[in-house]
């Protein structure tokens, strides 16, 4: 019933609004690396965005994250641990913000 009744195109163009958005500002604000071509357009992407912080490591700035703003998020290596010496993240992971 709820899927049938969602706009679905509607929910896609709210989160590339929120992803563009996140991105935007950690770019902005040298908080950390995106991962992820930014060459590509946002529509290629999903409603989820990675980052490797720069100034603390991957589970404290997830802490600060959920405790000071009430931004959820998951830190660390997730289902992919493989892939990371090759993104630079191999020593801590990444801070994974999931949209929706």
């Amino acid at each position: 019933d709820w899927l049938l009744q969602t706009d679905l195109a509607a929910k896609r163009r709210q989160y590339q609004t929120w992803r563009k958005a996140i991105v935007d500002s950690v770019q902005q604000s040298r908080f950390g690396h995106v991962i992820g071509d930014s060459a590509v357009s946002s529509d290629d992407f999903g409603p989820v965005v990675s980052i490797i912080p720069e100034a603390l490591p991957v589970a404290d700035t997830a802490a600060i994250l959920d405790t000071e703003f009430q931004i959820e998020c998951r830190s660390g290596y997730h289902c992919a641990a493989l892939i990371h010496p090759y993104l630079g993240s191999q020593h801590d992971g990444t801070l994974r913000i999931s949209l929706g």
